[in-house]
């Protein structure tokens, strides 16, 4: 037996179609009932002389051979409104699916390691992440995330979520007069991309980050993305490297 809560979202997905059944339901039972006592009213008339004999008929006639195939009628319309309703649901929910899927594709991430042999830096051994947007329209990028893997080892020095192995890291966006800027989020123009690390623990090495990269199990990076294009397409982007 259908529950409750089914009945209200069958609801709110048909709730124009359920509403017509019910104003014409109503018209069909009115038209019913007046046919029903039509007999009585009928002889009354009769036997006042004061009815329409003619129209009685007419009237007994029309809702009969009317009334039955219309009510027929109707419920074949509202399957079919119905069917439309559910096909057209489905169909859109396809459709937004294997857009995002083509959208995802546009999405370009690389991943490589980098160890610097200047003096003094703070993280001389980093995990790079590029996010290069391949579509024609800006991307708006957020949300981003990198959960630490078995396969590597990040400094100390870097900046955790507390009792977590999770980063939020920023994105480079441009270089400005040799000046880094970096941003929680970003809108990444066509052909353009913004760039994060992770920062590793120099004795860990370059070689065991590449190992780890190649292997999957350095971690797994997520972020959200929005084309800002005359469709706005919103979804999640989640890998492991």
């Amino acid at each position: 037996m259908p529950s409750k809560q089914a009945f209200k979202k069958w609801y709110s997905e048909n709730k124009e179609v359920f509403d017509l059944i019910l104003v014409v339901g109503t018209i069909i039972i009115a038209v019913g009932t007046v046919i029903l006592i039509i007999p009585p009213i009928k002889d009354f008339f009769d036997k006042t002389q004061t009815a329409n004999s003619g129209f009685i008929k007419a009237l007994s006639i029309l809702g009969t051979t009317v009334g039955l195939p219309l009510y027929i009628i109707l419920l074949v319309v509202l399957g079919i409104i119905i069917a439309y309703k559910k096909l057209k649901k489905k169909y859109s929910k396809a459709t937004t699916i294997e857009k995002n899927s083509l959208r995802s594709k546009q999405m370009q991430i690389t991943a490589y390691c980098s160890q610097s042999g200047k003096a003094n830096l703070t993280y001389p051994l980093k995990l790079y992440f590029h996010i290069r947007n391949n579509a024609r329209c800006p991307v708006a990028v957020d949300n981003v995330i990198f959960e630490v893997g078995s396969g590597i080892i990040d400094d100390p020095k870097g900046h955790r979520k507390r009792g977590s192995n999770i980063y939020k890291p920023d994105l480079l966006l441009k270089e400005v007069n040799n000046t880094e800027l970096w941003f929680d989020q970003a809108v990444i123009p066509p052909t353009e991309k913004v760039t994060l690390y992770i920062p590793i623990q120099p004795s860990f090495g370059k070689e065991a980050v590449e190992k780890a990269l190649k292997n999957k199990t350095a971690g797994k990076l997520s972020f959200r993305y929005t084309f800002l294009d005359e469709d706005i397409v919103t979804d999640n982007y989640e890998e492991s490297f």
